[in-house]
């Protein structure tokens, strides 16, 4: 940004971070956008697309995370910048797996998951 101009802000006021390149006066339905992110190359593969980006919820106080987004239900997976390195570790280690071995994994997380919620009715 030039020396003495004004930080951009989104529609609720909150200032750009440096790194945010979104176009807050782009419309989701009637909404413009609020939250704060960097656009980096969408990986585009049979089954949908994946991205990564910086991400700010564009509104509080919170500290800007890490935002895995997919064609899928729930969309995004929010990270803290402190563990990139653990998840682009796991990233690097996929990078070998067969199809059927990411499918594994998936299952597993959603089985790790459905005890860990099914045993919090037992509380």
């Amino acid at each position: 940004m030039p020396e003495g101009q004004a930080p951009r802000r989104n529609s609720k006021g909150h200032p750009c971070p440096p790194w945010c390149t979104v176009d807050h006066g782009e419309l989701v339905g009637s909404f413009p956008l609020t939250y704060h992110g960097t656009r980096t190359p969408v990986i585009e593969t049979p089954s949908g697309y994946v991205n990564a980006s910086a991400y700010h919820e564009g509104f509080g106080d919170a500290p800007p995370q890490i935002a895995l987004t997919c064609l899928a239900p729930g969309g995004a997976l929010l990270v803290d910048a402190g563990d990139s390195g653990k998840l682009a570790a796991l990233v690097e280690q996929l990078a070998g797996a067969t199809p059927d071995q990411h499918r594994e994994l998936a299952a597993a997380i959603r089985q790790a998951a459905a005890v860990i919620t099914e045993g919090e009715g037992d509380r």
